[in-house]
């Protein structure tokens, strides 16, 4: 799903491995954690489609 981000949020979209999601960004990534940040109000639906051809990641921050 693609989300704009309201406010700056960490996340993870497999369980394991933490991201930033950071205000004002757009981000492609799994319903389940769109929903947890649309939900919270940290983000909302966004029609936005990277212009990156094949990309499917989200453009993120990994938190070690």
């Amino acid at each position: 799903m693609h989300i704009y981000m309201l406010a700056t949020r960490y996340g993870s979209e497999d369980g394991f491995r933490a991201f930033v999601f950071h205000t004002r960004h757009h981000y492609d990534i799994a319903d389940a954690l769109a929903t947890r940040f649309i939900a919270g109000g940290w983000a909302v639906e966004s029609k936005y489609v990277p212009h990156t051809g094949t990309h499917t990641g989200a453009k993120h921050d990994h938190v070690p």
